[in-house]
């Protein structure tokens, strides 16, 4: 959408709408307090559905009225001054990108200097609250539309343009202050910089002379690296806060302007399923520069089974022996097939070793296969098999496949392209050919000695090094070469010099200035890759985060991705109009998102910190590292579903090879009987759930990576038990910083609530101060059980079980919102079967939604009557909360070959041989 965030300096195809300035439909008062606004008006109430509507008699009125109070009005009472609508106008069309505006926004923050920091604390949280206030009103608005009973494109603009200017001015707020404290972040931004920088560069340069000497490194590196809070690692690694995002996951129906949002991302190229996955992931301004970008989407993709099946299947290939897999050809199709002899490959994978294709540089191909050693510098390959890149009976691809892919690999070497060699290629900087030739030497000393075009070009690709055969006689054999194979992923992807992406998509994407190609952003290229199909598929997402260097094939040349990202983006600092700021902000922020999805910061761990301390903050990072495996895969598809718990595995660094004596159900429960660590979170994701006749307390454990996104909000822990006990203990592990979002609360002593009720309220103490606010909420149970018969036996257990002395309850609000139409939070019910002033054991019972009265009243008003109610108390911190099951997890789980957890985390440099 242009016109709240500024058209972008893209070279590819863009589809973007605008939004009109509407002429008032009402009287428009004069200056007045903006709460104040539709009184003035001569509104008599618009605090509910039923009164804007007859109020407004059109839905043109309604968009009037919404533009006026919620857009230009918002927009004036945040700036503390009249906003002409002329000065947001252009051609009739609301333009924020304007000098006017900027210098609004400038005399804003200069009035800001000269306030005391009391009124700047005062002046923010007014802000914050209007703003909050202006979200809500939007809301109701939208449904206010929805009585009108059909869809309108000029609403639903508007009330696009309202989401977006909310988010832009909390952007503005968090650029503008340090959070909650009424400082202007001017002065700490250029000296916390200054200070960073210094201290690295010192570190790097003395720190080769101290460990000479046998010295420790220097103090304040050390103090200045133990002050980096978890949680800010987390955020830096593994992702970030998406704030009011455009589909919430508790809402069962998206809003006029997430509906808009879709549709745009629909016509743009995207499949319907993973256009609502974006919605719900990340915020509005984000969402808005995805969806005004053109895919390039293949004529041959289908997404008509995708909302169904709840998963991206457009790009999945039939790989039965009797299927036609859909080869590519470079030429008319008719070159003959270059076949991998199968036994070499074997041998190599069943000694443990890896396979490398080698061909000549020119000329002839000369196809070989080598033993990976130490010496041998080569690429990995990470494609798309829909691409027709793959083959699923044979070791083998076309001639003319083989021709183009070794151009491909040549180029990213020879010095006309963008290489990791050339310092003077459009889009490197010397001091990131500096930064990564260090990196690279410390992981292989020797990989520089290997000319790259001396004789041969060496290459690892799925489809030629894992071995495949037809013929019943081989597929016990081939099962076995196939986990050996995957097991060797992560050090084949790590130890490549670089991996080359390829993704047909991006490859014939087109320029609008062919003659400027080299000239992409490096947002642009971000957002070019997130919305590529490579980024949908499970495999690539293990290949992309363990990659040490990746080159994207775009636009007919190579791009390696780390300084491709850093190119033509321009420096927050250079810019001090607060809006500007932002809009930049916007723009690097399609950088981070990409970053984080493909673990760049985690890599550059070893190198910023230190081995010994890197060390200690992967191992601190597990937890999130889980989380974030997990989601990415939810968001992400597999021809075969079972191989999500083979790439999770993998991401976890535990060992695949023993999960092929485990069926498909039973690999996921391993993998998660071998982490010491989980989320908390996983015990109510909405998954299908495994039933254990008589095991009813593991029903918490998923049968496969679906549902939706985990939290990092709380965990459990692994306790060490005794060998000869037969059960296993987790201890609920909180901090103080999720607090207020993850909730849990107890009954009193002496009391519980009948595993029976299904649906009840409870009244829980908010605060510090537990006596102080109580806040209501109606408990709905959830039933996981996949069939009447199964539910009948765990209605039967659960009425059998009465050795429990009370009821838990964890309450995650960072599910939930406060809208209407969804609701509050998900959760957990736990049994309580012992409990003391310090401890408390639990065993699981079922997960749980909890709904505000105003929601249950939106959702459940025809089955309106009186509910128990039960008064919980909140678990102090300092109470240790015992988790407790059996040891079995399925029949193979006192198998010696059940995988073991590693404690080795990811690293990018390990070498593949």
């Amino acid at each position: 959408m242009e016109g709240v965030l500024p058209s972008q300096p893209w070279l590819s195809p863009m589809s973007c709408v605008k939004v009109p300035c509407l002429s008032p439909s009402t009287h428009q008062p004069g200056k007045v307090p903006f709460y104040d606004f539709p009184r003035h008006s001569g509104l008599v109430s618009a605090d509910d559905v039923a009164s804007l509507a007859r109020n407004f008699p059109t839905i043109s009125s309604l968009a009037s009225f919404m533009q006026s109070w919620l857009f230009f009005e918002l927009l004036s009472a945040f700036l503390g001054q009249p906003v002409s609508r002329s000065d947001l106008v252009t051609d009739g069309f609301i333009n924020l990108d304007q000098e006017a505006v900027h210098g609004h926004f400038w005399r804003w923050k200069k009035m800001l200097w000269r306030a005391s920091n009391a009124q700047r604390r005062e002046a923010q949280h007014a802000a914050q609250d209007m703003i909050h206030y202006a979200l809500l009103k939007g809301d109701l608005f939208e449904e206010a539309a929805d009585s009108f009973g059909r869809r309108d494109d000029g609403f639903d603009r508007v009330a696009l343009s309202v989401k977006l200017l909310a988010c832009l001015l909390i952007a503005v707020l968090d650029d503008t202050y340090v959070k909650s404290s009424g400082v202007l972040t001017r002065w700490i931004h250029t000296a916390f910089g200054r200070a960073t920088f210094g201290m690295v560069k010192v570190a790097n340069v003395l720190d080769p002379l101290h460990r000479g000497l046998n010295n420790p490194k220097l103090s304040f590196v050390d103090d200045y690296f133990s002050e980096m809070s978890l949680s800010n690692a987390t955020k830096d690694v593994y992702g970030y806060e998406a704030r009011f995002v455009p589909l919430h996951p508790s809402e069962p129906d998206s809003g006029r302007a997430a509906s808009l949002l879709i549709r745009l991302l629909e016509r743009n190229g995207w499949c319907p399923y993973r256009a609502r996955q974006v919605c719900q992931s990340y915020d509005y301004m984000t969402v808005n520069n995805l969806a005004g970008l053109i895919r390039n989407r293949s004529s041959v993709e289908d997404h008509g089974r995708c909302l169904e099946t709840r998963r991206c299947t457009a790009h999945d290939v039939e790989i039965k022996p009797t299927s036609t897999y859909p080869f590519r050809h470079e030429c008319d199709g008719n070159c003959e097939f270059v076949r991998v002899p199968y036994e070499e490959i074997a041998n190599i994978v069943r000694s443990g070793g890896i396979p490398v294709i080698s061909c000549s540089i020119e000329g002839p191909l000369d196809v070989k296969i080598v033993r990976c050693t130490a010496q041998t510098a080569y690429t990995a390959i990470s494609h798309v098999w829909s691409d027709g890149l793959g083959n699923p009976n044979e070791n083998a691809l076309p001639l003319c496949q083989l021709l183009w892919l070794r151009e491909k690999i040549r180029q990213t070497y020879i010095e006309k392209y963008p290489s990791p060699l050339n310092e003077d290629g459009p889009m490197t900087t010397r001091w990131t050919i500096i930064h990564r030739w260090e990196i690279s030497h410390v992981l292989r000393p020797d990989w520089l000695e290997t000319p790259f075009g001396a004789n041969r070009i060496f290459f690892w690709m799925d489809t030629l090094c894992i071995p495949v055969s037809l013929g019943s006689q081989k597929s016990v054999d081939n099962r076995e070469l196939r986990f050996r194979a995957i097991k060797q992923i992560a050090p084949i992807f790590s130890g490549a010099i670089n991996t080359l992406i390829l993704d047909r998509g991006l490859q014939d994407t087109t320029s609008l200035v062919p003659h400027r190609a080299y000239q992409v952003c490096g947002d642009e290229l971000a957002t070019l890759i997130l919305g590529s199909k490579w980024m949908e598929r499970g495999w690539t997402l293990e290949e992309g985060c363990l990659a040490r260097s990746c080159v994207l094939q775009l636009m007919g040349m190579p791009y390696y991705l780390t300084p491709s990202l850093a190119n033509r983006i321009p420096k927050i600092e250079r810019h001090h109009s607060p809006l500007a700021r932002v809009f930049v902000q916007s723009r690097r922020s399609m950088v981070m998102l990409l970053k984080t999805a493909l673990l760049e910061d985690r890599k550059r761990i070893p190198f910023d910190v230190g081995l010994c301390r890197a060390s200690r903050l992967a191992e601190a990072l597990l937890l999130p590292q889980f989380v974030w495996a997990w989601n990415s895969l939810v968001n992400r598809s597999t021809t075969k579903p079972q191989d999500g718990v083979l790439i999770l595995a993998n991401l976890l660094d535990l060992n695949v090879y023993p999960l092929r004596l485990l069926s498909g159900e039973e690999r996921l429960m391993a993998v998660i009987q071998s982490c010491n660590e989980l989320p908390l979170s996983l015990m109510y994701n909405t998954g299908r759930r495994v039933h254990i006749e008589g095991h009813p307390e593991l029903g918490w454990i998923p049968k496969d990576i679906s549902g939706n996104c985990l939290t990092v909000g709380a965990a459990i822990r692994k306790l060490k038990t005794r060998k000869t006990n037969d059960r296993v203990a987790f201890s609920v592990e909180r901090s103080e910083r999720y607090r207020q979002s993850v909730l849990i609360v107890a009954t009193k002593l002496g009391q519980c609530i009948p595993r029976s009720a299904e649906i009840f309220r409870v009244q829980i103490p908010m605060g510090n101060d537990s006596g102080t606010e109580t806040q209501e909420y109606i408990i709905e149970i959830q039933d996981t059980t996949p069939s009447p018969q199964i539910q009948e036996s765990h209605n039967t257990g659960r009425e059998a079980n009465t050795d429990f002395l009370g009821t838990c309850m964890v309450i995650d609000l960072t599910y939930g919102t406060q809208r209407a139409r969804g609701f509050a939070a998900r959760g957990v019910r736990f049994l309580v079967h012992a409990r003391s002033r310090m401890h408390m054991d639990l065993s699981y019972d079922a997960p749980l939604i909890a709904r505000t009265p105003k929601q249950w009243w939106y959702h459940r008003r025809e089955l309106w009557s009186p509910l128990s109610l039960f008064v919980m108390e909140s678990v102090p911190l300092r109470k240790r909360l015992i988790i407790k099951y059996g040891k079995k997890f399925s029949s193979h789980s006192h198998s010696p070959n059940t995988p073991v957890y590693n404690h080795r985390p990811l690293e990018a440099g390990s070498i593949a041989c």
